[in-house]
């Protein structure tokens, strides 16, 4: 399909892409300002890519002991949702469409592109991977998205991986779990 853009899947073209990761320590929307995601090179972007970590307090074992119970780490809670919402607020009205969200316990994983862009979006795909707790519970591990756009395709990874310069070994053995587990990325 042809329209004002002029694209089709053969055409090279280039995309400015924003991305956004950040450890907020269970900080709620009401505690940042919006210019900290939405700038002057928010407007010029066409894809702006949110990565947060411990949207949840991590630190209240029973809320997530019955999470991983119930195998819900995937689902959605009330900071994920209150999340979310904000990120409309800001990202939708200024032009972009949120095409996928993606919860992990702590992680959220967040992918808007310009509205004029998503026709030409396709095979969106999200992956999560566990590697907390012997690589079974969510509260550490990655979140993968996978689209294509006009024909290119994009992978992204947000990862929150153990902390601590004694993890070097554990982190890196994280991450390449993350990355091969993913047929995303393959």
């Amino acid at each position: 399909p042809a329209d004002v853009l002029g694209m089709t899947p053969s055409n090279n073209h280039s995309y400015k892409v924003q991305v956004f990761t950040w450890n907020i320590g269970n900080c709620t929307p009401n505690q940042v300002h919006p210019s900290w995601f939405l700038d002057a090179d928010s407007y010029d972007s066409d894809i702006i890519v949110i990565g947060l970590q411990e949207v949840l307090d991590l630190e209240s074992t029973s809320q997530h002991a019955l999470k991983l119970l119930s195998n819900g780490d995937e689902l959605p809670d009330g900071a994920h949702h209150t999340w979310k919402q904000y990120l409309e607020m800001l990202f939708v009205p200024n032009g972009f469409e949120l095409v996928v969200m993606k919860p992990l316990v702590g992680l959220m994983s967040c992918l808007f592109i310009k509205q004029e862009l998503m026709p030409y979006v396709s095979d969106v795909s999200a992956y999560v991977a566990r590697t907390g707790i012997g690589g079974t519970y969510g509260n550490k591990g990655g979140v993968v998205f996978g689209f294509t756009l006009t024909g290119m395709k994009w992978s992204l990874i947000n990862c929150h991986l153990a902390a601590g310069h004694s993890s070097f070994v554990q982190r890196n053995r994280d991450a390449t779990y993350i990355m091969e587990s993913s047929d995303i990325l393959h």
